[in-house]
């Protein structure tokens, strides 16, 4: 992945570069991570040329020209459409919306690059919420036996229970005996994003 589209991804975007790369190159051959590559190659010049940016909010909208690249790859296998969709689909959220909107609606039912936020995001209303606050996310018991956890976490307990239990039930990987709701007390200082869009309260924090 050249310097400059890597650079974009983790600064503008929030994608782990390195995450995206690995998943690449673990499910795809060498023909279809090349195609890969030049697709992102031309998404990022896209999103660079109407000057968007992690703050963008409906300025240019150039997801039309990210869905016209995305439709003219010649794509030899399934593997190689179904990842690459899946970042069409974030860059067209990231075009139209900046990183909030793409954070909003990134996907969890299936694969989606890995969003890792480094700074807070606005519009939000952390600033209604107590210094201390308890969240909760509904995860695979794994997650907290590794001790790894996502940032997507929620203050509604219901929503949370809606993620470990319904929302995945049709995924192959899905065990409801393996499916948990996580609960702890977190300061508000280290959330990154807090929103009611979309009849969610998400709540993003800091993890080590």
């Amino acid at each position: 992945m050249k310097d400059i589209v890597s650079s974009y991804l983790e600064n503008q975007m929030s994608i782990d570069a390195y995450a995206l790369e690995e998943d690449l190159k673990n499910n795809l051959i060498a023909d279809d991570r090349e195609l890969v590559h030049l697709v992102i190659d031309d998404f990022v010049s896209v999103a660079i040329k109407c000057g968007s940016d992690k703050n963008s909010v409906g300025q240019n909208q150039p997801s039309e020209s990210i869905n016209n690249i995305f439709n003219q790859a010649k794509f030899k296998t399934d593997k190689a459409y179904y990842y690459c969709d899946a970042i069409r689909y974030a860059f067209t959220h990231f075009v139209d919306g900046g990183l909030l909107q793409l954070y909003e609606h990134q996907q969890n039912e299936c694969w989606f690059p890995k969003l890792v936020l480094k700074d807070e995001l606005k519009p939000n209303d952390i600033s209604t919420l107590p210094e201390m606050v308890t969240i909760y996310r509904g995860c695979d018991i794994s997650e907290y036996h590794a001790g790894g956890y996502k940032q997507a976490w929620t203050t509604n307990k219901n929503v949370a229970k809606q993620f470990a239990y319904v929302h995945y039930q049709g995924q192959d990987w899905f065990k409801e005996a393996h499916r948990v709701v996580l609960m702890t007390l977190y300061q508000k200082a280290t959330f990154f994003t807090r929103s009611n869009r979309l009849n969610l309260r998400l709540s993003s924090i800091l993890t080590n």
